[in-house]
Parts: structure tokens; sequence; C-alpha cells
């Protein structure tokens, strides 16, 4: 399973309706860049679901949740953690998944 060639990942809108500008940034960030790092969720309730991570202009580090369907990729929400320090985005990121990449 190649889980670093994560790549045309389809939105629903769900993350632009609930955390705005943050999310298109996020977007925009790993669309062109791609994610700093790939961890799996490892919750039961969440199988197939992955966390990128990107480091926005800012300078706020941002997160987006994706799962991997029989369809391709599927975004399930984008947002900063916080005040998007990296501590707290390490914080929120290990309490639910593993590093991947």
């Amino acid at each position: 399973m190649l889980l670093w060639a994560v790549t045309n990942v389809k939105s629903d809108g769900h993350s632009i309706k609930r955390h705005g500008e943050d999310a298109a940034k996020i977007h925009k960030c790993l669309d062109n860049n791609g994610p700093e790092q790939l961890w799996k969720i490892t919750g039961y309730k969440r199988p197939n679901h992955f966390i990128e991570t990107c480091k926005l202009d800012d300078g706020r580090w941002g997160l987006r949740i994706i799962q991997r369907t029989l369809k391709g990729w599927q975004e399930k929400t984008s947002f900063v953690v916080k005040r998007g320090t990296l501590t707290e985005l390490r914080e929120y990121i290990t309490a639910r998944a593993v590093r991947v990449r």
C-alpha cells in the first residue's frame, strides 16, 4: 500500500463551509507542496483514515483528514488546531494517530 502517494483528494465542501479560509489555505498548501507528514488514525471507528500536515505561509500548522476509499482519496475535513502551533498540532495528532511518513 503506497500511503505516501496521496493524490487527487476529493473534497465535499465540508471543510470550507466549517473552517473557511483556513481550510482553503490548507488545500492549497497540500496541493502545491504535499504533506510534511502523514499519520494513520488508530481508532477502530475510522478505518482507512489518515492525517496530512502542512505548514502554512503565515507560519501556522494545519491538517487535513482524509479517507482511502474504493473510489480514491476523500477529504473529511481540514483545519488549524487552536492557534496553529506545532506543539498543538502534535498533541492533537498523537492522541489519535501513528506516524506513517
